[in-house]
């Protein structure tokens, strides 16, 4: 199964070449360099599934532990890991590799694989994870990471289910842009649910950040808790705009896997009907055996704020019945599975995005473009 999920990622990274970001909630306030065992524990969860073992396999910790059972090399490192988040401990980067095939370190691959795009949404998952459990100043002491004054914001807010709103501008002081009145005037309005964070293009402590998300001029991005970009508008849209950038939960979901390069099964069914427990079961095994490359999404029809994602899913609805919506790594969907579902059908899906056509001009599920998934919403085709 290694092999296949192997194949399948190398395929799926040829055709696909995205710029996209990647990201529980309760931060959790943690002295410097006092760190209980219980947090450790907790933390430890949650990293392992970022940082890959170097082991050879090519998969996280987590995947390692699942897949590799007798690994040798993954127990030592996890040992020392909890070590990192307090003063003076080893360093991350050293210590966890990059899950995106590469076989290095963060370290190495930061050093030999300049291109990678795997390893800055790594940083930022690395990140946020600093700021949920306090350990900012042991990460940059000990990883040498630094995490700007936005980044630091923007993963506060996201803790408490906050979205960002970037506003990336020339100005030193985005306060004397007469745009920010337009900003402000529509983050009130949202305040249970929007962030403003103003940005300046010439503040070179958020180069990394503006590089991030591939901004080159003065752009708004919508940046979603779960770390997905909602929307990016090029220029100071109008405020009636904005609002695109707003979606559901489950529409946050899909656009982060997409803007991860996954493919998507979404199985829309309540708890309690029949099969749901099968096909959950037969979806998350899957999912598992191939690693990063797949995401799984359960989406309640009876839950009213996902109205607008039925409607683009044409979800009919009916009694007892588990659909899985297949949706490629450019937001196009591939399938519905009504019936018969298999791991071997799942893996079949795979097929059918190879040997797809671009795709470049359909409409998506997300309602932005193929061509730019990075967009979220708002993504425009370039064909001619």
């Amino acid at each position: 199964m290694r092999h296949l999920k192997l194949t399948v990622m190398v395929a799926i990274f040829c055709l696909f070449v995205f710029s996209a970001p990647r990201f529980h909630h309760l931060p959790i306030p943690i002295a410097y360099a006092a760190v209980s065992d219980e947090v450790k524990k907790a933390w430890l969860d949650e990293v392992t599934e970022i940082l890959g073992c170097y082991c050879g396999c090519d998969l996280t910790f987590k995947e390692c532990e699942q897949d590799d059972p007798d690994c040798e090399i993954r127990p030592v490192i996890i040992q020392k890991l909890p070590a990192t988040i307090e003063s003076g401990g080893p360093s991350l980067v050293e210590l966890g590799g990059c899950s995106c095939g590469c076989g290095y370190k963060l370290a190495e691959c930061q050093e030999k694989h300049k291109d990678c795009t795997q390893r800055p949404r790594i940083h930022q998952q690395l990140k946020r994870l600093a700021i949920k459990y306090g350990s900012e100043k042991a990460f940059l002491h000990n990883s040498g990471i630094h995490i700007s004054s936005a980044e630091r914001e923007m993963f506060s807010e996201a803790l408490k289910g906050r979205a960002s709103l970037l506003y990336v501008h020339k100005e030193k002081s985005g306060g004397k842009s007469r745009y920010m009145k337009t900003l402000l005037k529509f983050q009130k309005q949202y305040e249970d649910r929007l962030a403003l964070i103003p940005i300046s293009l010439a503040d070179n402590e958020e180069k990394t950040l503006i590089n991030y998300y591939r901004i080159e001029s003065p752009s708004v991005a919508m940046v979603a808790p779960n770390g997905a970009v909602t929307a990016l508008f090029k220029g100071e849209p109008p405020a009636t705009n904005l609002k695109r950038g707003l979606v559901s939960p489950k529409m946050e979901e899909i656009l982060l896997a997409v803007q991860q390069g996954n493919t998507t099964y979404l199985c829309v069914a309540r708890p309690d009907d029949m099969g749901f427990e099968e096909v959950k079961q037969t979806i998350s095994s899957a999912v598992r055996k191939l690693g990063g490359i797949a995401t799984a999404i359960w989406l309640d029809p009876s839950d009213r704020s996902e109205q607008s994602l039925l409607s683009a899913l044409k979800y009919k609805g009916g009694k007892n019945t588990a659909p899985v919506f297949v949706i490629a790594p450019t937001g196009l969907l591939i399938e519905k599975i009504e019936s018969g579902l298999t791991e071997r059908r799942l893996f079949d899906s795979f097929q059918s995005i190879l040997t797809m056509k671009s795709g470049c001009g359909q409409s998506t599920i997300t309602g932005g473009s193929a061509c730019q998934p990075g967009y979220g919403v708002t993504g425009e085709s370039s064909c001619q």
